[in-house]
């Protein structure tokens, strides 16, 4: 910023601006911009790759694979119709994301505080019964000071064995939580994807 002497405005192609030093733009004068949306089809494609990727175990056996093994007779892979999808965020990737469990014909809950509306078939309910009800659970919220370290270690605990296919560890941990990813969960009971990138 220094170096940049007439800069006014830093624009980011996501809604996650967490990576700029705000306070520091402020200081100088400058503005911090989110182009909300801009990413919203590419990243919910990304969450349901994430999604699938875990409930058919393909980092695992793709591996085996790789090894040498073939596990068609004794592998079982999770079906997603009729589990519970949960979301905490419905902005515009939340949304798209929503739509595709319903397509799947998997019951879609949601948490968003600043939410006027949801999308038809698709309840608001409160953060915890998210973490309770939920058999997947997606982070589609940006990363803020409110729900920095959102879920941790008391929540996962409380939810059953969690499975990550992906992790913003900003949101979702702390220093002393260490939470499986999916190439490490030996068996399914609750997937939470979150893509690389926090973003509504």
């Amino acid at each position: 910023m220094d170096a940049a002497e007439n800069l006014q405005v830093i624009s980011k192609h996501s809604s996650g601006i967490d990576v700029i030093d705000q306070a520091a733009a402020a200081a100088r004068g400058i503005a911090v911009r989110a182009a909300v949306g801009a990413n919203a089809a590419a990243m919910a494609e990304h969450t349901w790759a994430l999604i699938l990727a875990c409930a058919k175990s393909v980092p695992q056996l793709n591996a085996r694979m790789r090894d040498g093994h073939w596990d068609k007779s004794t592998h079982k892979s999770l079906e997603l119709e009729g589990r519970t999808l949960g979301l905490v965020g419905l902005g515009a990737i939340g949304r798209r994301v929503a739509s595709a469990g319903v397509a799947f014909e998997m019951k879609v809950i949601a948490f968003d505080p600043y939410a006027k509306d949801a999308p038809q078939g698709v309840p608001l309910v409160p953060l915890d019964e998210i973490y309770t009800q939920a058999d997947v659970v997606s982070l589609r919220c940006p990363l803020t000071a409110e729900n920095c370290r959102m879920l941790n270690r008391a929540r996962s605990r409380a939810s059953g064995a969690v499975r990550f296919s992906s992790t913003r560890r900003a949101a979702v941990s702390s220093t002393k939580t260490r939470l499986p990813k999916c190439s490490q969960a030996a068996s399914f009971a609750r997937l939470v994807s979150t893509a690389s990138t926090s973003s509504r």
